[in-house]
């Protein structure tokens, strides 16, 4: 009798079943919290979220301006923000003492005013060596492309809208925990925007945080780059509870991404920290 001959599975079929266990694990995980924010065990959920840290580093598309939100409105939310601008921060009015500055010096005010005059500048110098080329960018455009990216209201749309496909349902609300000013996004149901204001403890040191917003902004031959980093905070509410002012947990998201914002090619992504369990 002959021996049975293994073989090993081809490459289609080792990217089915790899593509199979990834939904399973995905279905499990939904489950799982599902099941834990029903029965109120937030313990429970959180181990869930750490057994599937790799399910949480989420790869993102371009930004884009919100249909239902104006510019003014994001640059007023950064008005607000710490600003990082190619290793010069920039502070909130608020928190700098009015008599130790000038005017737009030191204060996100002035942040505004020198990001559009470098993306002016930077976009004259490109046109200037770059006559021919197919792709062209103008201050302007630019400079509502970073705004878009920077604030964090934008920023946030689609990695709730990711959560919210990967954990949300019936029982559990996802939201954008806004750190200063309260703009409403109307997205899909379940996705809102909601003040920090209202944090709990959310088992992080915020002593050892940076909060701050950081871009790198340059030109290298002829096209305009970019490299930025922030944090977001993310709020997951039960929705039985019938008073949601606090977030049942607090995950946290940093986000970082590199462009050529000439080309239009860029690589985006965000990784979910949960808290502490204990």
């Amino acid at each position: 009798m002959a021996a049975a001959v293994l073989t090993s599975p081809s490459l289609d079929e080792q990217h089915a079943l790899s593509g199979k266990g990834a939904e399973d694990a995905v279905e499990r995980l939904r489950a799982n919290v599902n099941r834990y924010t029903r029965a109120n065990d937030r313990r429970m959920v959180l181990r869930s979220l750490k057994d599937a840290e790799s399910m949480l580093q989420i790869t993102l598309s371009t930004p884009i301006l919100p249909p239902d939100i104006c510019l003014s409105e994001l640059e007023e939310e950064l008005v607000e923000e710490t600003v990082v601008l190619n290793n010069i921060s920039f502070k909130p009015l608020s928190t700098v003492e009015r008599k130790d500055v000038f005017t737009h010096a030191g204060m996100n005010s002035g942040c505004l005013v020198i990001l559009k005059g470098l993306t002016e500048r930077l976009c004259d110098e490109k046109s200037a060596l770059l006559n021919e080329r197919e792709h062209r960018l103008d201050g302007k455009t630019l400079y509502e492309k970073l705004v878009a990216r920077l604030a964090r209201t934008s920023a946030a749309v689609d990695i709730v809208e990711h959560l919210n496909a990967l954990l949300g349902s019936s029982d559990l609300s996802i939201k954008h925990l806004a750190s200063g000013q309260n703009i409403k996004v109307t997205t899909t149901p379940g996705i809102a925007i909601t003040k920090s204001s209202s944090y709990g403890s959310s088992g992080y040191d915020a002593s050892t945080e940076d909060k701050s917003i950081r871009l790198n902004l340059y030109e290298s031959n002829g096209d305009v780059h970019m490299s930025m980093n922030l944090m977001l905070e993310i709020g997951l509410f039960r929705t039985k509870d019938t008073l949601m002012t606090r977030p049942w947990i607090t995950l946290k998201a940093f986000l970082y991404e590199r462009a050529n914002l000439t080309s239009g090619e860029n690589y985006r992504a965000a990784k979910i920290k949960t808290p502490s369990l204990y």
